[in-house]
């Protein structure tokens, strides 16, 4: 009977020491954030609950990532369309990378924006996009993003239809 006692009392406390570090874990790599707008419809609608990766991540065209902008308390959500080092420029509403049209297979529809001059993407630097581009405040207004102001990358979404 004593061993079975000391069997349940050493098996509650692992699996409360598992608990306890999968939480501090979480909580220290992972938050969650309410999208608000519609600068990334349809892909991510507004009142969109997304989840958050804060480090140990790749970036990559194509990912939607969290940053901060100077001088505003909320972070933006935006997909990263420009790498560093490469030239990206809009023109009849296309994105062009080092000037060749870039195929984007996340956008549902061809979408209408403004042209803007060819921007060389410094290094450590990222050019971003919202997905719904003629309501999106983004990299074509205030330039590259710095891999330094990069809160983290999404890595799951929860869509307002899902809840």
């Amino acid at each position: 009977m004593k061993k079975i006692l000391l069997w349940i009392g050493i098996s509650f406390l692992v699996l409360v020491g598992l608990g306890v570090w999968g939480y501090f874990y979480f909580h220290t790599h992972y938050y969650f954030v309410k999208g608000e707008g519609i600068s990334m419809s349809p892909t991510l609608p507004d009142g969109t609950i997304v989840l958050i990766q804060k480090d140990g991540y790749e970036l990559h065209r194509g990912d939607i990532i969290s940053y901060t902008v100077p001088g505003k308390k909320l972070g933006r959500i935006k997909r990263i369309v420009g790498m560093p080092g490469e030239t990206i420029q809009g023109s009849d509403n296309r994105i062009l990378i080092n000037g060749k049209p870039l195929k984007e297979p996340y956008l549902k529809t061809q979408q209408e924006f403004y042209n803007f001059m060819p921007v060389k993407i410094p290094p450590k630097h990222v050019f971003v996009l919202g997905d719904f581009r003629k309501a999106s405040i983004d990299s074509r207004i205030t330039g590259p993003v710095p891999f330094s102001r990069i809160n983290g990358k999404v890595v799951w979404v929860i869509k307002p239809d899902e809840k």
